[in-house]
């Protein structure tokens, strides 16, 4: 029996209250229940983790790129808010955030457009990078902007 089906026989004696069991595999692959947990990316060898956003202590909806093999080592991970700004700042690796593919699997995860920049701060010295096209290995194409104190 389809749901549709169910509403069309209900009567008005019927419970208020209808529960609809849906098996979790559907709903992953459905991606409604992957935020909070490690999901493998469509690129091989790397995961992502989306984190809901929590207004409590001020963090925006955001991503966990990392390669498979080091999800649980927070600084082997890049992270950016849906706005393209970074997210943990402190443990923020920048190889990792200057790879495509994990730039590709953040703007994948988070809906984002091509168009949108993710961000990386250098703290050692105060530059904000921000690459359109990114290698592999390091970033090709950066415009740098000096963070002003």
């Amino acid at each position: 029996m389809r749901l549709t089906d169910f509403f069309d026989d209900a009567k008005a004696s019927d419970p208020s209250i209808i529960i609809v069991e849906i098996p979790e595999k559907l709903l992953i692959e459905l991606n409604l229940l992957t935020e909070g947990r490690w999901t493998q990316s469509k690129i091989n060898g790397w995961s992502y983790r989306v984190d809901a956003a929590n207004p409590s202590i001020l963090t925006l909806r955001h991503v966990h790129v990392a390669k498979t093999k080091h999800i649980n080592s927070k600084n082997q991970q890049a992270s950016w808010n849906d706005d393209g700004s970074r997210h943990d700042k402190k443990s923020f690796n920048q190889k990792v955030g200057a790879t495509s593919a994990a730039q590709t699997i953040a703007r994948d995860a988070l809906g984002l457009s091509d168009k949108i920049i993710l961000e990386a701060i250098e703290a050692s010295n105060g530059i904000l990078l921000e690459a359109a096209n990114l290698g592999d290995d390091l970033p090709q194409n950066v415009v740098l902007l000096r963070v002003a104190s």
